[in-house]
């Protein structure tokens, strides 16, 4: 199923950018360990029931990683969820995966109340419809992001070849798959040069989260500096 697919490759990509921080990790003098990763999600538009199941079952798969699911807000647009009333809620883990939904939440202390543990050192992956969140008058959120995006595109069929199949981190990727449906993010405004440049040169193709996985490493390089 097109769903599915879909799920299991963030699920993928997700899963080469953690194998990576450990690698980096290690690779620093720290003793390898299993990471604590917190699965965020819940709100508006899709299936975060389903979600959660694949997300974390793939990556578990796939990294030395054991995730803790949190599924709050309902199906709303503007919940503030009560992990977040708590001021350590980032307390303990090792990475963030942000998959929640709550684009109508408009208050800058409660965007800076999420994006505190972050901008203290706590590696984070945004997904879909969570980088369109926490409108809130600023661009705090989308600073966070790397990219201001409000909206995506209709559902369509695509085509993304790999450009660097010699590179370590695309070998495993095979010369080019079929993404059956995506939903393609309209970017506003490029926060970090990095992305649009580095992307072009690992994929070709319509540029939405395919191919986040070519930029893990260079991302978590600059993460630990």
């Amino acid at each position: 199923m097109p769903i599915l697919q879909s799920l299991f490759s963030i699920a993928r990509i997700i899963g080469v950018f953690l194998v990576l921080l450990t690698q980096t990790i290690a690779s620093n003098g720290e003793e390898s360990k299993q990471l604590k990763a917190l699965l965020i999600t819940g709100g508006c538009c899709h299936d975060y029931s389903a979600q959660k199941q694949l997300i974390k079952k793939g990556l578990e798969a796939r990294a030395n990683i054991s995730v803790t699911v949190v599924q709050q807000g309902g199906t709303t647009t503007n919940t503030k969820i009560p992990l977040y009333e708590n001021p350590q809620w980032a307390e303990g883990y090792d990475v963030i995966i942000h998959d929640e939904c709550f684009a109508a939440v408009d208050d800058p202390a409660w965007t800076q109340r999420i994006l505190k543990p972050h901008q203290g050192g706590v590696p984070a992956v945004v997904i879909h419809c969570a980088m369109h969140c926490y409108r809130d008058g600023t661009d705090e959120w989308f600073k966070f992001c790397g990219v201001t995006s409000r909206r995506h595109g209709a559902h369509y069929a695509h085509e993304v070849l790999n450009r660097d199949a010699e590179h370590p981190i695309m070998t495993s990727w095979g010369p080019g798959w079929a993404n059956p449906a995506g939903e393609l993010y309209w970017i506003e405004k490029p926060r970090q040069r990095i992305v649009k440049k580095e992307m072009r040169r690992f994929v070709s193709g319509p540029m939405n989260i395919t191919g986040l996985g070519s930029l893990a490493q260079r991302w978590v390089t600059t993460m630990k500096r």
